[in-house]
């Protein structure tokens, strides 16, 4: 892995195909663990790559009880893309209990989009994201998720979450972007 400038860490898949780890500090992640709790509560889950799991609609970031997420995340993106017009266009939560996993997937055919996941929990053992280089999908890279952790990717890389082998709920939120 290199370092690319200031917190951000690039982790290549190809040159120039890869991912970036960033940190996001400074928010209540246990008032957007229970904003996601309430939303499981009353809506059912919305059926993607979740393999068990819930999943949240992707109207999130319209949603006022996650603008500061919203805000934060988009004052990275505009730094991170230097594209003052840069925005989350759409935002969904995940919660996986034991067992459950995302399939293969990537999130968008639009090469102007970009994608993100944060981490609210991960406990141990609750599965990595991995990555798939889109012109060989046998050579991936793995990455451990830890709380607070942003990853920025192309929306296009084929990407999986493995099954959450803890007792404990993995819980995070994904985001697609226009750069």
């Amino acid at each position: 892995m290199t370092k690319q400038e200031s917190n951000i860490e690039f982790s290549p898949l190809s040159d120039p195909i890869g991912f970036w780890k960033l940190e996001l500090k400074e928010l209540d992640y246990n008032d957007l663990i229970q904003n996601l709790y309430s939303i499981k509560k009353d809506y059912p889950s919305v059926s993607k790559s979740n393999k068990g799991g819930y999943q949240t609609n992707d109207n999130l970031h319209l949603s006022s009880q996650f603008f500061p997420l919203v805000q934060n995340i988009n004052d990275i993106i505009i730094e991170f893309t230097s594209n003052p017009n840069s925005k989350i266009v759409n935002m969904w939560g995940n919660i996986s209990s034991f067992s459950n996993f995302n399939a293969l997937h990537s999130h968008s055919k639009e090469t102007h989009h970009m994608s993100g996941v944060i981490y609210l929990k991960c406990p141990k053992n609750s599965g990595n994201i991995v990555f798939h280089n889109p012109l060989n999908l046998d050579f991936a890279i793995s990455n451990t998720p830890k709380e607070s952790q942003i990853l920025l990717f192309p929306s296009l890389i084929p990407h999986l979450v493995e099954p959450n082998l803890s007792q404990e709920d993995r819980i995070s939120i994904s985001f697609n972007f226009n750069k």
